[in-house]
C-alpha cells in the first residue's frame, strides 16, 4: 500500500474510505464495520463510569473514621456519602436508609446520613423520626440534613440502585451485630409471662383486589396456618396480638380468637414487634425493619427481600394453599 501523503492527509484519507466502501467487496466492509462497532464499544465502556465511581474509588475511608484518625491534610479529603430520604411510609423509608449504611460499611464509606432535596415535601419526616428514636437509631440518622450541593466534591448522594441491588445480603453479621448494641433494652420482666407472638397483617394501602406487579396481600388464612402450624404447636398458651390497620381490613375469620390490635401508633408496634419472642412477619417492609432487630423467633413469608439466614422461613405447602385461597377471594373483585 502506497504510503500517505503527509502534506495532505484529508485527501488521502478519503480516497482510502471511498476505495473500502465503493471497491471493495462486501466481506471487507462488513469485516471493517465489525471491528469499527467494537472500538466504540471499547470507548463507551472506558467513559461510562459515574460520577459516584469517579469519587469513590480515590477518597473512600472508613465509616468510623474519627479526626483523630486522620493524618495530615492530604489524607482529610474523605468522601462522604449520603442517602436521600424516600417519600413512602415508614418502613420503606427506614429499611433504605439501613441498606444505605450497610453499603458505606461495606464499602469503607463514611456514611454522613439521609440528606433531604430542597424545596420538596416529606409528609412522613415526623413518622420516620419518631420510629428511628424507637429502635435506638437517632444517634445514626438524625437529624436528617440538607443533601450537599453537586459542586461539593467531599460529599455524594449515593444513587439508590447501587445499595439497594444487594439487598439484605449487605447486611454482614458483623454489621448487624454492630446495629443491634443500639437496640433499646426491654423492660424488666416481673415473674413469669406466657410467650409473646406479634404478628403483622399488611392492609391499610394493601387490598385483594390490587392490581400491581408487586403484590403484597396475604390473606387471613395464610397466618391462621402459620399459627396453628408454626406457633401453637411449641407455645400452645403463647399471648398472640394481631397488628394491622382497619382500613381495607377483612372480617378476620379464622383469627377473632387472638388480640386484634388495629391503628395502633407504629412506635408502640415495632416496640412489642422487636420485644416479641416470636414475631410473624408480612409482605412489608414495616416488619422487616423490626424483625433485623429482634431478639426472638422471626417467621418470613417469602416476597422480594431476602430473609436472614437465623429466620424461619414459611413452607411452600403454606404458600401454595394461600395463594389459592387468594385466587378464590379475587372472584368476589370482578363482581365488583
Amino acid at each position: 500500500m502506497a504510503m500517505p501523503n503527509h502534506r495532505h492527509p484529508q485527501k488521502y484519507y478519503t480516497k482510502w474510505f471511498k476505495a473500502l466502501f465503493f471497491n471493495s467487496n462486501r466481506s471487507s466492509r462488513a469485516v471493517f464495520c465489525a471491528v469499527l462497532a467494537v472500538g466504540c464499544l471499547c470507548l463507551a465502556f472506558v467513559y461510562l463510569e459515574t460520577d459516584m465511581d469517579r469519587k469513590i474509588r480515590p477518597q473512600s475511608v472508613l465509616m468510623h473514621q474519627t479526626p483523630s484518625d486522620q493524618k495530615g491534610d492530604e489524607e482529610t479529603t474523605a468522601l462522604t456519602a449520603y442517602s436521600l430520604l424516600r417519600r413512602d411510609r415508614s418502613g420503606a423509608a427506614i429499611l433504605d436508609m439501613l441498606l444505605a449504611h450497610a453499603y458505606c460499611s461495606a464499602k469503607s464509606l463514611h456514611y454522613g446520613g439521609v440528606c433531604l432535596e430542597i424545596n420538596s415535601q416529606y409528609p412522613h419526616q415526623p413518622a420516620h423520626e419518631e420510629l428511628l428514636n424507637s429502635l435506638g437509631l437517632e444517634k445514626i440518622f438524625l437529624p436528617f440534613v440538607p443533601c450537599p450541593s453537586r459542586s461539593n466534591s467531599s460529599a455524594i448522594v449515593l444513587p439508590r440502585d447501587i445499595y439497594f441491588a444487594p439487598d439484605t445480603a449487605i447486611w454482614t453479621e458483623e454489621w448487624l451485630s454492630e446495629m443491634r448494641l443500639f437496640r433499646r433494652p426491654m423492660p424488666p420482666m416481673v415473674g413469669q409471662r406466657p410467650v409473646q407472638v406479634a404478628v403483622h397483617i399488611r392492609r391499610g394501602d394493601v387490598s385483594l383486589c390490587m392490581k400491581e406487579e408487586s403484590f403484597r396481600y396475604l390473606p387471613n388464612l395464610h397466618y391462621q396456618k402459620i399459627l396453628e402450624n408454626m406457633v401453637l404447636p411449641q407455645h400452645p398458651n403463647a399471648n398472640i396480638t394481631i397488628f394491622s390497620e382497619s382500613e381495607n381490613a377483612d372480617d378476620w375469620h379464622g383469627l377473632s380468637n387472638y388480640h386484634l390490635a388495629l391503628d395502633v401508633n407504629p412506635v408502640d408496634v415495632w416496640k412489642s414487634m422487636v420485644d416479641a419472642d416470636v414475631l410473624v412477619m408480612s409482605k412489608s417492609s414495616f416488619s422487616l425493619v423490626p424483625a433485623v432487630f429482634s431478639a426472638g423467633e422471626v417467621i418470613y413469608t417469602p416476597f422480594w427481600h431476602n430473609p436472614l439466614s437465623t429466620w424461619n422461613i414459611v413452607p411452600e405447602s403454606i404458600v401454595a394453599e394461600s395463594q389459592r385461597e387468594v385466587n378464590r377471594l379475587q372472584q368476589r373483585c370482578h363482581l365488583q
